[in-house]
């Protein structure tokens, strides 16, 4: 299917955005100094009619700043800037994951009853984060979610089937699905090969032949010993049944290089993806580099590569890959701020790092993306911005309709208002723990998964108390008035169609 050509402004500051590029525009803690750029729009965007309704949860006093890479702000009409919102799901929450179905509904994972040793469901909303509702999996109305070590949710755009995944035994995880929305479930054990820090996503099968389920569901986490900070290495289960019967893993996604032994590099992966001809994507943060792994053999066999050179913190990484077969990467460098690189050759090449976090931003953690259209993304994270006494974390959502540009402009807002509902009060992020998610709903709508670990007004919150602390709850972020991140000619998606 032909697709249409990028809209792309032209640009008067190529002198600056070197400068930006190359890291000039930075302060002296290593956080972004925003620069204001004179002349004309970057990506402009369509106006939103005057008379539209805000939503419940917008904020009617904030706007997304346009801005490029190294944090240079360009100049943008008011009115048609996006409008980040914000839904708390009632429930307690803790490295969430977010899906949205065809028919819109949202669901975010976990919505936990009490701590971790108590059962856990997903809150659920009809009405775009109006109203959630706590969803139990069960068998005859018995809860089948007992605990949670760690959990994780995805909802198959092509079948909008729900799939929930919970780690609640020393190697094995309770692993449940919904065809009907969360109403009723079915049940499986999964990852018995496996242990820690999973990721579930699906993708078209290539060389096996599906039974009763179109897409391979895929079930990647570390192996090798139980906790990431001991694993040497990284793996991926499939199941080709729609997630009751799991088959052995294939060669490994990442083991710790030789030359670093007895070094561990942690196994822990970031979120997983596929592409419209099956191939299969894992990013990771390893001894340091922002690696990507890339299967076309349902994990068979992998071929590894380095996105770039200047450092990554942690291994939370994200990875997504557009109708055309482009792979746009993000991750937090060495310097403790966000970049996107991309790649047009299937991973064997790739863009220089491109810095961006939103104007004033100092530091960031839990970087995750999504791609939806030909050039368009959505990333997440959480961000310091500014410095301040107590130090705060905001939630950050970002999107970008030409990030295969040069210069891609970025519309960036906290879906949090930090004056008055900070995040995380203190260092980044205990409550939240390993990661958040962002997703694209079938409107074109970017919504993000966060949790607010400072319940109350502005910064008077507890502590967290890591794993046990309930003193937490979970948040859906979104824009309002963005346009679509699909293609025209794909309205609601082309998730994994042919290319």
């Amino acid at each position: 299917m032909p697709r249409r050509p990028l809209v792309r402004a032209s640009w008067v500051i190529g002198g600056l955005l070197a400068l930006a590029v190359a890291g000039c525009l930075t302060n002296d803690d290593g956080g972004a100094a925003p620069r204001t750029a004179s002349g004309p729009t970057g990506f402009s965007l369509p106006p939103r009619p005057s008379t539209a309704p805000l939503p419940p949860g917008c904020s009617a006093n904030r706007t997304a700043v346009a801005h490029v890479p190294g944090a240079v702000i360009v100049a943008s009409e008011v009115g048609t800037l996006p409008v980040p919102c914000v839904s708390k799901t009632g429930s307690v929450s803790r490295e969430p994951t977010i899906g949205i179905t065809a028919k819109g509904t949202v669901f975010h994972y976990p919505a936990m009853v009490g701590d971790n040793t108590k059962p856990s469901g997903v809150a659920v909303s009809t009405d775009r984060g109006a109203t959630w509702k706590r969803v139990l999996p069960n068998v005859a109305g018995q809860p089948t979610h007992l605990v949670s070590t760690d959990p994780y949710l995805f909802v198959d755009p092509v079948t909008s089937r729900v799939f929930a995944d919970d780690l609640n035994v020393p190697n094995c995880s309770m692993f449940s699905w919904s065809d009907d929305e969360g109403a009723t479930w079915s049940h499986s054990y999964s990852g018995c090969m496996e242990t820690d820090h999973q990721t579930i996503f699906t993708g078209r099968p290539v060389t096996s032949t599906t039974q009763g389920y179109p897409n391979i569901v895929y079930r990647c986490a570390i192996n090798a010993v139980a906790l990431a900070g001991a694993s040497t290495m990284s793996t991926c289960q499939r199941s080709l049944d729609g997630g009751r019967i799991w088959l052995p893993p294939g060669q490994p996604a990442f083991v710790t290089p030789t030359g670093k032994l007895p070094t561990i590099c942690d196994g822990a992966l970031g979120h997983g993806a596929s592409d419209g001809k099956g191939s299969i994507y894992l990013p990771k943060g390893q001894c340091g580099e922002p690696l990507l792994a890339i299967s076309d053999d349902e994990g068979m066999t992998w071929r590894r590569t380095t996105v770039a050179r200047n450092g990554i913190r942690g291994h939370e990484a994200g990875v997504g890959v557009d109708p055309r077969g482009n792979i746009y990467y993000t991750w937090v460098a060495s310097d403790g701020l966000p970049y996107l690189s991309v790649s047009r050759d299937k991973g064997a090449t790739w863009s220089a790092p491109l810095m961006v976090a939103a104007p004033g931003v100092t530091h960031a953690v839990f970087p995750e993306l999504i791609v939806g259209g030909e050039g368009k993304i959505a990333f997440v994270y959480m961000g310091r911005q500014p410095d301040t006494s107590p130090t705060t974390y905001e939630a950050f959502l970002a999107v970008s309709y030409d990030a295969l540009s040069d210069a891609p402009t970025i519309f960036s807002a906290t879906v949090n208002d930090p004056a008055t509902d900070a995040f995380r009060v203190g260092n980044c992020c205990g409550g939240i723990q390993d990661f958040i998610d962002v997703r694209i709903g079938p409107d074109g709508t970017p919504w993000g998964a966060f949790v607010d670990d400072c319940l109350g007004p502005g910064t008077q919150c507890q502590e967290a108390q890591e794993v046990l602390d309930t003193h937490r709850e979970g948040a859906a972020g979104w824009f309002w008035g963005a346009p679509s991140l699909w293609d025209p000619e794909d309205p609601n998606g082309w998730y994994p169609g042919t290319t």
